[in-house]
């Protein structure tokens, strides 16, 4: 009796063990599955995206901005210009309400926050926070579809046509 006890007890302790060391799903994943506001990493990620607006306060900074295309592939984030390309982190937390972006480097590290997502459709995302000093911060990035211009070619002249000089 005594031994089956033992076992019993052994038994228990390996599976609070095991119970206790599980993993809970990582809230802060961008491959999350979430019903709520982002609920399509896809539709991100598949896209190409300006800011449209970035406010602190009374004050528009969107400006410092004009410049970047802002690409979202998994948990990185990449800022492209004519000039020069930066890569930062973007994640998903709190149930798909909040996304939180990093960058090293200013003008980028302005946008260094986590955000509450307060709306988000193919075409837009709006993001808004309140900063330390109480101001409300805005961020909005819109979808940027390129379009591709014609090239200009050289006209072929026909032989049979005049020239006049």
């Amino acid at each position: 009796m005594k031994t089956l006890r033992n076992k019993f007890w052994a038994l228990l302790l390996i599976t609070s063990v095991a119970f206790l060391s599980c993993k809970k799903e990582d809230r802060f994943s961008p491959y999350a599955k979430s019903s709520s506001k982002i609920a399509d990493e896809n539709t991100v990620s598949r896209n190409d995206w300006k800011i449209t607006t970035f406010q602190v306060g009374e004050m528009s900074e969107v400006n410092l901005f004009k410049e970047y295309i802002f690409k979202f592939k998994g948990g990185e984030i990449q800022a492209l210009t004519n000039n020069s390309s930066e890569t930062g982190k973007w994640i998903i937390g709190r149930k798909g309400e909040m996304i939180t972006i990093h960058f090293d480097s200013s003008p980028l590290s302005k946008l260094n926050r986590e955000w509450n997502i307060l709306s988000k459709t193919d075409y837009d995302i709006k993001l808004e926070q309140v900063n330390r000093k109480g101001e409300t911060v805005s961020l909005s990035f819109q979808r940027f579809k390129r379009v591709d211009l014609p090239t200009q070619t050289e006209v072929p002249t026909d032989p049979e046509t005049p020239t006049f000089e």
